[in-house]
């Protein structure tokens, strides 16, 4: 008797669990957001020396403050947002993304997926015009996909 309800319980807390975990996993996508994208402009740039790194430089323009704003997805890459070089008062959010100044990491590719163990999987499928911005409602994370980011030309440091 008492092995059964040890049993009982056991399988309550693993299915408890298992549901918990999925359902962190599952980006909430809002289509509707409590601010408005006005516009959002992408500014790669790579540095004039060896090793120096490049990135991109996003800059967002809302039509209200926002603090609830967390990170940014763009190209399959993810940045934070820098409040410390926002400019709050205008409503334009700035983030940095920055490549490694060493090669890329490479990618296991294999016919069979499960050979591919070790590689990262993309958050989302984006087009290259496409930016997701992460932020807080109401305590729990939301994501909105941002269509037709403004790529500006590349800034190349000498």
């Amino acid at each position: 008797m008492k092995l059964s309800v040890f049993l009982l319980y056991l399988s309550i807390v693993c299915l408890g669990c298992g549901s918990s975990q999925n359902q962190g996993m599952k980006p909430i996508l809002d289509n509707n957001p409590p601010f408005e994208v006005l516009s959002v402009t992408a500014t790669p740039w790579v540095s004039g020396v060896r090793g120096g790194g490049s990135g991109i430089n996003i800059e967002i323009k809302l039509n209200k403050p926002s603090d609830a704003l967390l990170y940014v997805y763009y190209q399959d890459q993810k940045a934070q947002i820098d409040y410390r070089k926002s400019d709050l008062k205008t409503s334009v959010y700035r983030a940095y993304i920055s490549t490694p100044p060493q090669a890329p990491r490479e990618l296991i590719l294999h016919n069979d997926p499960i050979k591919e163990y070790g590689n990262p999987p993309p958050l989302f499928r984006l087009k290259n015009d496409q930016l997701v911005i992460v932020y807080l409602k109401k305590k729990k994370t939301y994501y909105t996909i941002v269509h037709k980011v403004q790529r500006q030309p590349s800034i190349n440091y000498m």
